[in-house]
């Protein structure tokens, strides 16, 4: 049990190297479980992140099913670890190495409703369901910020400049909150934010066709040799 004792002094790549050496020769035995578990409280207690190691934690729980084998509140935290790495897919392939009675649990399917809805771009409705499962919040910190950066980028995508009042709602945010998230010149036009500029928010220009100047008696010989 070295590295559930030392893996808390070891920085993030140091500790992601060493349950990868043991995953190569002990991927699938129950008693590493410990060890992968103590990995994951130091994803969530440093801020990093490591999807395949959380993966064999859920692959050991579909070999070993029986309830007092699976910890829920592990699956849990793997769940919302997975869902602050959006765009990644990460919590539909987290979702479906659940053993199959663990995906119907009523905190489980919460976080399968949160999930639907920001990848519905249905921002406001995530954060009024959020709002009645506060305990989720209490899982891994830095839930809320984390989203709202994704929100953010996404929103960034189509918009380059977007209502401050529309902002606010997506972001779950007052409006003076604004002025901790934005600089001033972000927020200079009134009633408005100007949003970070990337290649999908910026006009295009269209693209200029030349003008041929091949002639139908050019062309003619040339067809002719091809038939």
């Amino acid at each position: 049990m070295d590295q559930v004792q030392n893996g808390g002094a070891l920085a993030p790549e140091e500790y992601r190297q060493r349950i990868y050496e043991l995953l190569e020769t002990d991927r699938y035995n129950q008693n590493i479980l410990g060890e992968l578990i103590a990995c994951l409280h130091s994803q969530i207690e440093s801020d990093w992140y490591d999807c395949d190691i959380n993966l064999a934690i859920l692959k050991l729980y579909q070999f070993h099913p029986e309830e007092e084998n699976v910890n829920l509140d592990v699956v849990l935290k793997i769940l919302v670890k997975a869902l602050m790495n959006l765009p990644d897919q990460d919590f539909q392939l987290c979702l479906y190495m659940l053993p199959e009675p663990y995906q119907s649990l009523e905190e489980v399917s919460n976080l399968a409703a949160l999930a639907d809805k920001l990848e519905k771009a249905q921002y406001r409705d995530f954060w009024s369901l959020l709002a009645e499962k506060q305990q989720l919040l209490s899982l891994v910190p830095g839930l809320e910020r984390t989203i709202r950066r994704y929100i953010l980028e996404s929103v960034s995508l189509t918009f380059s400049e977007i209502p401050r009042k529309v902002l606010c709602e997506v972001l779950n945010v007052s409006d003076s909150d604004l002025q901790d998230l934005f600089d001033a010149d972000a927020l200079k036009s009134e009633g408005f934010v100007t949003l970070e500029k990337n290649s999908e928010n910026q006009p295009r220009q269209k693209s200029v066709v030349k003008e041929s100047h091949l002639t139908l008696d050019k062309i003619s010989p040339l067809m002719s040799s091809l038939m």
